[in-house]
């Protein structure tokens, strides 16, 4: 294997060092995730939904998707696993243009997006390829040029990212044709297929698929699709806690030290956040994620309590957005994954209030019981 660690050098000091030219030290800094190349995709993105309707939605979810999803779980994972050093780390004439990263090189995460992006936009308009694919090479190339990958690196990246993305869309086609029709079937008849948003259901006849779910409405699948991003939500957040990226902060530490004496009360804190802690860390050890599990936890089951609450009182459509909401909210996106004293206030605050709305309206001894253990915890 030494040929190919020699080779990939040689290759990366021809572009590094034989092409460089004065044009190319301006434009490649630029390819490599210049700010208005960020601002861009926004307004790029409205205006493909905007033209296109359900399939441009549909190539700008997948494509984000495909970044979010394959940039956190493949390329990252596969960096800290192979662990190979940046070029200009080890290459002492490399010619760095911008700003260096001491995270691995192999494979290159910016060949890998845009290769998955020009993938998705290639399996929804057939002739973007014209564009996307020359672009998403100019910037594999930049990432050579500018000093801070190898060839092989951004080659790696540009495979993995066009093929992780398109088995992502046949995938997701897939699972929509299969539990699509029985989860989600009045939504499934408007959108047979992921992958040709145009085409119509032909078989069954539009009233016998009418009479076959007759006992189904709009909120059932509202409902369901809150039911999956709250799922989604809460195995994503316990993903995020295991990987070990961000430390204890000093609330959770010094609570996790009250959870080794276990008491009536504490200086600052009532006993309860020293018990969950006790708990998370008897089953998981004395690890962060031992400290932390609770906490996305937590989260769901506020967020299936107040999705249930209004999707009996309002609507269900209702209870999925203010879900989302909530996830996008950064107080409580922070009180889903660190494991302090306001995770359990903003459960049991929501709680009595959902519980308090159940007594008034009614005047339910029951509720009202419900409501001061609420309180009170």
């Amino acid at each position: 294997m030494d040929w190919l660690a020699t080779l990939d050098t040689a290759l990366f000091r021809f572009v590094n060092h034989t092409l460089a030219n004065p044009v190319f030290d301006w434009l490649m800094p630029h390819l490599s995730g210049g700010s208005w190349f960020i601002l861009a995709l926004f307004p790029l993105a409205a205006l493909v939904v905007w033209k296109w309707r359900a399939r441009g939605a549909l190539c700008v979810l997948f494509v984000a998707l495909a970044i979010a999803l394959g940039d956190g779980l493949v390329i990252n994972t596969l960096r800290e696993a192979i662990g190979r050093p940046r070029p200009f780390r080890v290459l002492a004439d490399a010619h760095l243009l911008i700003g260096g990263s001491d995270r691995g090189s192999l494979p290159s995460a910016h060949s890998a997006n845009c290769f998955a992006a020009a993938m998705v936009a290639f399996i929804y308009f057939r002739r973007s390829w014209r564009f996307m694919f020359p672009l998403a090479a100019a910037v594999a190339f930049s990432r050579v040029y500018n000093g801070v990958h190898y060839p092989a690196d951004v080659l790696v990246g540009a495979i993995l990212g066009a093929g992780y993305a398109a088995g992502g869309v046949w995938s997701a086609n897939a699972l929509w044709q299969s539990l699509g029709r029985k989860w989600f079937p009045l939504w499934w008849q408007k959108l047979p297929s992921l992958l040709a948003p145009e085409q119509k259901l032909e078989s069954p006849s539009e009233s016998e698929f009418k009479t076959q779910n007759s006992k189904l409405n709009i909120d059932h699948h509202w409902l369901r699709l809150g039911y999956i991003l709250i799922a989604v939500l809460l195995f994503a957040r316990l993903a995020y806690l295991a990987s070990g990226k961000i430390e204890l902060s000093a609330d959770e530490a010094y609570q996790w030290q009250w959870s080794k004496h276990l008491a009536l009360s504490y200086y600052s804190k009532p006993p309860l956040i020293a018990c969950a802690q006790f708990l998370g860390t008897s089953v998981f050890g004395d690890t962060m994620f031992g400290v932390r599990w609770l906490s996305p936890v937590i989260a769901a089951i506020g967020s299936l309590l107040v999705l249930r609450f209004l999707a009996r009182e309002a609507s269900a459509r209702a209870g999925f957005w203010l879900v989302l909401a909530l996830t996008a909210t950064p107080m409580m996106a922070a009180g889903a994954t660190l494991m302090t004293i306001d995770a359990l206030s903003v459960l049991f605050w929501t709680a009595a209030m959902l519980s308090g709305w159940r007594a008034i309206q009614l005047d339910s001894t029951r509720h009202w019981l419900w409501t001061g253990l609420w309180l009170g915890l």
